[in-house]
């Protein structure tokens, strides 16, 4: 797309101009690129088996939700409905840890997290 604008006669109007136009382009290309972007609930969770037949992955009434961005990212939640709720777990600076009850196979569960500092991923590429 080319623009050419003649700054001498109504400069601000020109500028107005040109900005409007960038403002159009700018929003018709996030409408047309990005549906997906939002927040959405979980209505069902399914897996396939081998043999063809679709059973639910998190119990009757599962829940969830997944956040998409415009840049790209996303963030995706799901859990049965059943689930026990966060009791405690253990803070030592910035990381928290917890375990869960057994899983039938035996294996415990450990969530380790680490707390983000947001001051500094405002001047990093990536927050780690």
């Amino acid at each position: 797309m080319t623009f050419q604008f003649n700054l001498k006669g109504n400069r601000y109007g020109a500028i107005a101009a040109l900005a409007m136009t960038l403002l159009s382009v700018s929003v018709s290309a996030s409408a047309q690129e990005a549906p997906i972007v939002g927040t959405w609930i979980l209505t069902g969770a399914e897996k396939l088996l081998p043999d063809g037949k679709r059973v639910s992955d998190y119990g009757p009434n599962p829940h969830g939700l997944v956040i998409f961005t415009a840049e790209g990212y996303y963030s995706l939640q799901i859990y049965r409905a059943e689930r026990s709720r966060f009791a405690s777990g253990q803070l030592k600076g910035d990381e928290l840890s917890w375990k869960v009850a057994a899983r039938p196979d035996g294996s415990v569960p450990i969530t380790i997290l680490r707390r983000v500092k947001w001051r500094d991923c405002m001047t990093a590429t990536r927050c780690v």
